[in-house]
């Protein structure tokens, strides 16, 4: 009681967190006064001066573990509700699954000490920027990652798209439903070369359409969020692309435990002959409907496709991981500045990129098969571990029921990752 009797004359000058000299040296001063006033007797203030503060805060170990993704928070949290929010006790779930950000965090790690090595290893290097001075994430080039949004138009025929016979406008329109932003898509021809500038997100969001069967759905970090009194102010409302599969049965269950900061849904691999029970009209009402950007068969036929660039093509590399429902593409820019792996398989979407802050080329060689595909195998590995085989099916209506997004930077180098439940 002393401690708090002590804080009204200069709140932040005694506040015990973050000045406890000063505050002991107050509490102390106030016992003193109780004492010569007669409120307290020379025993008791003895024993009370004699007391160390106290303090019983929560462990703030988790927050720190995953300091981008933490990040990330931060500032969408001020952008929905301002600087103040940051101490207003604010409670944040988010959307991420803390074991797979690990498997992210190590992935990227390895993925960038195997690239120093290749240039002459300097060893570990410590950082003494604080956080604020490293960029959460920015625009980069795509290369030819972007190619499976152009082609998949006229894949049933098996021709190459034509930016001449659709159009410069219908192709921009096209990179947006996908998810890339319409201020960074040029107005010409030089598109389909990739120029278009990107998130990896962004790029997470396109091949997610077509892992799911032609819907566009948008990632989101936070799931809801508390103030400090347990009211809920804040909860996503995400769009779905099959809302009437919310319901549909579980078939496997994941062998991995779920941490308490975890708030991820896990779905499961569906066969049609399961039975269900089909939600009400009232409780349908309550989810929104994702946009349809492709047709099923043609969704389905590009998956296909960017399976075969595994098997038979330049991310051979992946087979590694021992999975048959793969697919994916690489990509890399001029003067390798840029190295990238987009891939997925019927239930997870993830994007590797590697690249610096200021654009530079990563070396001689640096394809992305080399650089950007080991960060990719080397998450996807671990998270699909154990997972039955899935891949996306043609005109099931068993597509994307939600999605979550991990998020790992270092050096520039992003793991974007989408989860697709069934």
């Amino acid at each position: 009681m002393a401690m708090i009797a002590g804080l009204p004359k200069a709140p932040s000058k005694y506040n015990p967190v973050v000045n406890p000299e000063r505050a002991l040296e107050r509490r102390n001063w106030i016992l003193g006064r109780m004492l010569q006033l007669g409120y307290l007797k020379q025993a008791e203030y003895e024993k009370a001066v004699a007391e160390p503060i106290n303090l019983s805060m929560p462990d703030r170990g988790l927050s720190n573990r995953f300091p981008y993704v933490g990040e990330m928070v931060r500032s969408e949290l001020v952008e929905k509700f301002g600087e103040q929010a940051i101490d207003s006790g604010y409670k944040v779930y988010t959307t991420v699954n803390s074991k797979r950000q690990q498997y992210a965090e190590d992935a990227v790690q390895k993925g960038l000490e195997d690239y120093d090595r290749r240039h002459g290893w300097r060893g570990a290097e410590a950082h003494d920027k604080p956080l604020k001075e490293f960029i959460a994430y920015a625009n980069t080039y795509p290369a030819e990652v972007i190619k499976p949004y152009y082609d998949w138009s006229l894949v049933t025929k098996k021709l190459r798209w034509s930016l001449f016979g659709v159009g410069v406008e219908r192709a921009r329109q096209l990179l947006m439903d996908f998810g890339l932003q319409e201020d960074q898509i040029p107005r010409n021809f030089t598109i389909a070369l990739g120029t278009p500038q990107v998130l990896p997100v962004q790029m997470a969001t396109g091949y997610a359409a077509i892992a799911n069967g032609g819907y566009r759905i948008q990632p989101h970090f936070i799931s809801r969020i508390e103030d400090a009194y347990g009211k809920t102010i804040y909860e996503a409302a995400p769009e779905y692309a099959c809302i009437p599969c919310i319901n549909q049965k579980e078939t496997v269950v994941d062998t991995q435990a779920i941490t308490p900061d975890d708030e991820v849904i896990e779905g499961a691999n569906l066969t049609v002959d399961e039975v269900q029970t089909p939600l009400s009209k009232e409780e349908q009402s309550k989810y929104r409907q994702a946009q349809r950007i492709l047709k099923s068969q043609s969704a389905f036929d590009m998956a296909n496709i960017l399976r075969d660039v595994i098997v038979h093509g330049t991310g051979r590399a992946a087979l590694k991981i021992g999975r048959d429902d793969i697919g994916g593409k690489t990509g890399t820019t001029n003067d390798a500045k840029d190295a990238w792996f987009a891939g997925f398989n019927g239930k997870l979407v993830a994007i590797a990129w590697v690249g610096f802050d200021q654009p530079s080329t990563l070396g001689r060689r640096e394809y992305g098969g080399i650089a950007a595909l080991p960060v990719w195998t080397g998450f996807m590995g671990k998270a699909l571990k154990d997972t039955p085989s899935a891949w996306p099916v043609q005109s099931l209506n068993l597509h994307l029921l939600h999605h979550h997004v991990i998020h790992q930077m270092t050096l520039k180098t992003y793991l974007m990752k989408v989860q697709i439940n069934r």
